[in-house]
């Protein structure tokens, strides 16, 4: 295996989980932070994107909406 591939396998790790290489994988923010990520493959890049964005985006807004609920109360 060229060392190349091996230090991408390797991203990761020595970036603290900071740093993907896949384009299926969005983080996730919730009042400026980022509090995680959703990661998806198996499709086209695009595809990857697209329905990691979607996903990503649709969990920001549950969370964001439970947020903004637990402070009315």
């Amino acid at each position: 295996m060229p060392a190349f591939n091996l230090a991408i396998e390797h991203a990761a790790a020595a970036s603290r989980g900071k740093l993907t290489i896949l384009y299926g994988g969005i983080p996730i923010g919730v009042d400026g932070k980022i509090i995680g990520a959703v990661g998806v493959g198996g499709g086209s890049e695009e595809q990857d994107v697209n329905v990691g964005k979607a996903g990503a985006a649709a969990l920001e807004t549950a969370v964001s909406e439970t947020h903004e609920h637990e402070k009315r109360d």
